[in-house]
Parts: C-alpha cells; structure tokens; sequence
C-alpha cells in the first residue's frame, strides 16, 4: 500500500506549525516539501506525506511541553497562592463526625440541621453562642502559621482564623458537635418551647408550628417551613 499524501495550502501549514510564514511563488519550498503548483495566480500548497505530517505534530507535541515547567504547570501558574501549592501543614483538620443529624440550611448567621432518622429540624443561630467558634473550633478546619520561641519553631492558629470561616462551614461544624454529643450521651441542651428558647439557655431549638416564629432570618423561615410541608 503506498503512502498517504496530504495537500494542505500555505495557511493550514502555518496554523499547523503555529507560525504564520510568507512564502512567495518564487521561494524554495521547505525541506522535505514539495510545492504542488505553480504561478502567481494561485496560493501555494505543499503536498506532505503521512509520515511529513506526524513528525510535524510530533514536533508540536514537544513545544508543548517545554513550555510548561517541572511540575507540568502552564509557565507563570506555578505561583505560592496556586491550589496545587497550598499545604495541608498550613491547616489544623477538624474532626468530621457522621451521625443523624445533618446540616440543611444556613442564612444569616443561623442554621438548620435535620435528624435524618426522625426528619426532626433543629434550629441555631450564632446569637445563643458565647463564641460559637470557640465552641466549634474542634470541628473546624483552622488555618495555622508559624512562630518561634526559645523552644523552637511551632504551628498555631492564625490570629483572624475567624474572619475566614464561613457560615457553611460553621453548619458542618454544628453537625458534627451535636452527633459527637449524642454518641457520647451528653446533653443536647434542645429545646421545644420558645420561652425556654428565650431564655437563652439552651443551643437548639425543635423547629414545629408552634415555634418556627421564634426563627428571624426569612429565608431560613420558608426553608423550614418546606421541610414541615407548611408552604
């Protein structure tokens, strides 16, 4: 079977070879090409063989990748605040613990988690916290920095780890309190009736009819509400 010949014009080898050429009827055609036309009349084309053609995108393959640096990043990407870069080090891992309780919704500050064994929904919001992060921080995915002393060097929390969690993550957090509290047998310290709720010794709050009121985000509102089939 004999070789394949493919004829490309002027302007598709130079596409192909990322290098727009100026090639004049009158030139030499390129090493190991052979111009298939002649007169000014008419754009140059080369015809180029099979094997022309994969060396040529063999070639290309090889630019590639010289311009990319050691790690097989794009040159200029590989910089410090790169995902690919960020250490796990620089993170103290809070502990995920499953169980029923689940978050669901969070809006404002404030938060719902649902049972998933009883559907029951529970309400939270930071106001009923002394310090919801302190209380949380277990649970938590802190960032750390380092300092030294005369003792050497050592990771702590950075001053403002606060300002970067989010309520989202605050959520996941408060499942993972109330499900290692309740595989534990301690207090939950939920209640169910508002004036209790007000008084502002307890953490949750049962969310039914008779209560949802005491809830003050509207969104958290109607999301409750869908999740009691009262819309």
């Amino acid at each position: 079977m004999g070789k394949k010949v493919y004829k490309m014009t002027e302007d598709q080898v130079a596409t192909v070879l990322n290098k727009k050429k100026e090639v004049a009827i009158a030139d030499m055609p390129a090493p190991g090409l052979k111009l298939s036309n002649e007169g000014s009349t008419k754009k140059t084309r080369y015809k180029i063989t099979e094997d022309q053609l994969k060396r040529i995108f063999n070639e290309l393959g090889k630019k590639a990748i010289d311009e990319m640096d050691n790690y097989n990043y794009p040159m200029g990407s590989d910089t410090p605040d790169a995902p690919w870069n960020q250490n796990d080090d620089n993170v103290k891992q809070g502990e995920s613990v499953s169980g029923d309780y689940v978050g669901v919704f969070t809006a404002q500050g404030e938060f719902l988690l649902k049972n998933k064994q009883t559907n029951e929904l529970l309400y939270s919001l930071t106001d009923v916290w002394y310090d919801i992060y302190a209380e949380l921080e277990d649970y938590l995915d802190i960032p750390q920095e380092e300092e030294e002393d005369e003792d050497g060097k050592y990771m702590t929390a950075v001053s403002d780890w606060k300002d970067y969690i989010t309520n989202d993550e605050l959520l996941e957090a408060l499942a993972s309190y109330i499900n290692d509290k309740a595989k534990r047998s301690q207090d939950l310290k939920i209640t169910d009736t508002i004036d209790s709720w007000e008084n502002g010794e307890h953490e949750f709050l049962l969310v039914k009819p008779e209560t949802i009121e005491a809830i003050g985000s509207k969104p958290v509102v109607e999301k409750a509400k869908g999740l009691l089939g009262l819309n």
